[in-house]
């Protein structure tokens, strides 16, 4: 009888040991498993990281970018791409003495009101330019299709057009230019093309809106 106790108690022990050894064998597998994890998501973060810091958008595509809203009117989202003051030029010859120029607080304040400024002269005519923020930008900036693909798109390399002098590189000397141009048709005998030139800098790494300067036919 005894000897059975005895055998009883030793196969229980045996159990026993197994049961532990087995168990502190799972838990180190899972938490070799938790740490692999943990540094394939660590590396997976890294690499996400190096792939968003590689996508940087270019200055075209910024443009075309800004050219969407500008088309789209979407003014509640001016003060994301725009640099704290935008200057604004109705025709290619920047004229410093009467150039607008806009902060964010200006902008929201005239675009809820609708309140008219004066933004310049009109060519051959001279007199003032005497529109609401809205209504510049249907006749000055968005007065052509901006987003239209047969559009030509220049970086840094505007040719000069029609008769009006274009010095936008030498007000803005350190910015980079993006012309977005529409091309004269045949039946307007070459007087119908229009271009809107974008003038944008980097600001801690991001592109931003700093002028929109529109060109045009003139006499």
């Amino acid at each position: 009888m005894k000897a059975l106790q005895f055998g009883l108690l030793t196969t229980i022990l045996i159990f026993a040991l197994i049961s532990c050894e087995t168990s502190s064998e799972d838990e180190s597998n899972d938490l070799q498993t938790k740490d692999e994890q943990v540094m394939n998501d660590e590396e997976s973060d890294e690499e996400n990281n190096v792939q968003e810091e590689e996508v940087e958008m270019t200055a075209i595509e910024f443009a075309k970018y800004v050219a969407k809203n500008l088309k789209e009117r979407s003014f509640e989202k001016w003060n994301d791409y725009t640099a704290e003051k935008v200057y604004f030029s109705p025709y290619s010859y920047v004229d410093t003495t009467q150039i607008v120029s806009l902060n964010k607080s200006k902008f929201n304040e005239l675009f809820e009101t609708e309140k008219k400024i004066i933004w310049g002269n009109f060519d051959g005519s001279g007199e003032e330019i005497k529109f609401s923020i809205q209504e510049y930008f249907d006749r000055f900036v968005a007065d052509f299709d901006l987003t239209y693909k047969n559009n030509q798109l220049l970086k840094d390399t505007i040719p000069a057009r029609g008769n009006q002098i274009n010095n936008v590189k030498e007000i803005f000397p350190n910015a980079t230019v993006v012309e977005i141009h529409k091309p004269a048709s045949e039946e307007s005998m070459g007087m119908d093309w229009r271009s809107l030139m974008l003038v944008i800098e980097k600001v801690e790494g991001t592109w931003k809106l700093k002028a929109l300067v529109h060109n045009e036919w003139t006499t």
